[in-house]
């Protein structure tokens, strides 16, 4: 449980982000039963264009490939961050420990991904991880992919932006090493301020039971 709270959100996402009634202003409001929003396509007059044989589909997919206004709703995220993490190994009504370490995230390939590098001080060492945030232009969705040293499979969120919370809702889960059974994981990013933004993990288990399970305060150095 120990990994799920690190590296989920490292996820650390992780992620992020952003988006809210202003570009750096969320609210969130967890409700673990609740989906992201499904996907509709992103540019759906493109694509008629497409049909109608006025815009070739290599074009299209060239314009999908450009970073839009939606992924630089990411760039409050970017940045130095001191972290503080807390973690839930056995559900929010047993004992929490914390954890502190650090977390940089930066813009690469053109300002079409976000790209995290985070590394924490564990009783078992260093715990060191890596993620990437993007945004799936065709699906309209926010796609999340991450890999720690603790992770035994790399982590793959989607989501949206709550339009009743305001906050970034990414989704996903991983089948239990232990028990085999799967488990869904939601992660909510939150800014509270220019200087400081908050990811929470959530998990369900097999029972239909959601709890908190991780939480992560950045604050920029």
């Amino acid at each position: 449980m120990k990994k799920t709270a690190i590296c989920s959100m490292a996820i650390t996402i992780v992620m992020i982000v952003l988006l809210g009634i202003a570009p750096a202003v969320f609210a969130t409001s967890h409700e673990a039963e609740k989906a992201a929003p499904e996907a509709t396509p992103a540019a759906d007059e493109s694509m008629q264009a497409v049909t109608e044989g006025d815009v070739s589909p290599g074009d299209y997919i060239f314009e999908l490939a450009q970073p839009g206004p939606d992924i630089k709703r990411l760039d409050a995220l970017a940045g130095n961050w001191n972290t503080k993490i807390t973690v839930w190994p056995d559900g929010e009504e047993g004992e929490p420990f914390e954890i502190e370490g650090s977390a940089e995230r930066k813009w690469i390939l053109g300002g079409r991904y976000l790209e995290e590098t985070t590394e924490n001080a564990t009783s078992d060492g260093v715990y060191q991880g890596k993620g990437f945030f993007g945004f799936n232009r065709a699906q309209a969705l926010y796609e999340f992919v991450w890999i720690s040293t603790e992770d035994i499979e790399v982590v793959f969120d989607r989501g949206r932006i709550d339009p009743e919370s305001n906050a970034l809702v990414l989704q996903g889960g991983y089948q239990d090493a232990v028990s085999g059974f799967y488990i869904f994981r939601t992660t909510e990013f939150v800014i509270l301020t220019p200087d400081q933004h908050t990811m929470t993990v959530y998990l369900t288990d097999i029972d239909g039971r959601s709890y908190k399970s991780v939480e992560i305060v950045f604050t920029r150095k």
